[in-house]
């Protein structure tokens, strides 16, 4: 694993995860992700990018979880998914896998990808806000 910045096949799939976010929620991503420090691992079958935040940031109103996930379909046999973690408002780790778990094919750009992503609505109640899971967003 390397210490680095995103490259540049990283900032996409961030960006596809990030731009369905609601306004608030996705300029609060954004400046996080600039100042993000990560570590990569790539295998054949999976790749994490985990993200390390200082505690000062402003945090996202998702607290655990999966708040935004995307399936791409391109010319593979099944779907390439990408999950995106938050841990207490910060963002943890895009996790990048095949859904029949072959092996993770990363040339082929993601702009020629059929792709679906879903993030969580934020609602507000009693003056929190907090993210509802994409199945519930009637």
């Amino acid at each position: 694993m390397r210490k680095d910045k995103l490259t540049s096949k990283e900032k996409k799939w961030m960006m596809y995860l990030i731009k369905k976010m609601e306004k608030p929620e996705k300029k609060i991503a954004l400046r996080q992700l600039r100042k993000a420090r990560i570590k990569r691992e790539y295998d054949p079958f999976y790749i994490f990018v985990v993200f390390f935040l200082p505690q000062n940031v402003e945090r996202l109103p998702f607290s655990n979880g999966v708040p935004a996930e995307m399936w791409a379909k391109w010319v593979g046999p099944a779907p390439m998914v990408f999950l995106l973690h938050v841990e207490d408002g910060l963002l943890k780790e895009l996790e990048v896998y095949n859904a029949d778990l072959s092996e993770v094919e990363i040339e082929y750009p993601i702009t020629k990808w059929n792709t679906e992503v879903r993030v969580e609505k934020v609602v507000e109640e009693n003056g929190r806000r907090y993210g509802v899971p994409p199945e519930m967003n009637g």
